[in-house]
């Protein structure tokens, strides 16, 4: 099962891993049919790894429900906070704003609480595009204050990217293009 976690860590955006589907299918019948947090994150992920569904998008709203609801019941914050990202994976493009937005901060309230930087910094781009559309550009700016400081604590180039990326996307909806511009050339 941890394999298949570890294999599924990575949630794929717009495509689907056959394999990583079939490693979390075998984990979840590995994991067994009792409530556990492990089943939780098991199903969760699976969840996010059926996404795109082709043909039936049910079974991977089933499963990230399932979860989730599995996971509150057993108290363990680190395994909320897993069920949660996938989860997100899984239901973020079909649900409306606020919704998201509070899926997300309650991510980003349990990655604080669990001081897991690298969460936070995957999750806060969809706190900004949430906080763009509910509240507008000043909760937005406040949100690339917010990873502006998370970066320092997180070194990775794939997180630190987010930074640019974030002030780009901010100077393209109303800035002007030289900075946008500038923007993505520091991005890029």
């Amino acid at each position: 099962m941890r394999a298949a976690l570890v294999y599924g860590s990575e949630i794929l955006t717009g495509a689907r891993d056959p394999r990583m589907v079939d490693l979390l299918r075998d984990a979840l019948v590995a994991a067994g049919p009792a409530a556990s947090s492990t089943r939780a994150r098991v199903m969760a992920r699976l969840a996010a790894a059926l996404v795109p569904a082709p043909h039936d998008d049910r079974e991977p709203g089933l499963l990230a429900n399932e979860a989730l609801a599995m996971v509150r019941r057993t108290g363990d914050a680190h395994a909320t906070l897993a069920v949660l990202q996938s989860y997100a994976g899984s239901v973020a493009f079909r649900i409306g704003a606020r919704e998201r937005q509070a899926i997300v901060r309650e991510i980003l309230g349990l990655a604080s609480s669990l001081d897991k930087p690298a969460v936070m910094a995957a999750s806060l781009p969809w706190a900004m595009a949430d906080d763009l559309e509910l509240s507008g550009l000043v909760a937005c700016d406040a949100r690339i204050g917010e990873v502006a400081r998370l970066i320092e604590r997180v070194p990775q180039p794939h997180y630190r990217v987010r930074l640019p990326v974030a002030r780009m996307m901010r100077a393209s909806i109303l800035g002007p293009t030289r900075r946008s511009s500038r923007s993505y050339r520091t991005a890029r």
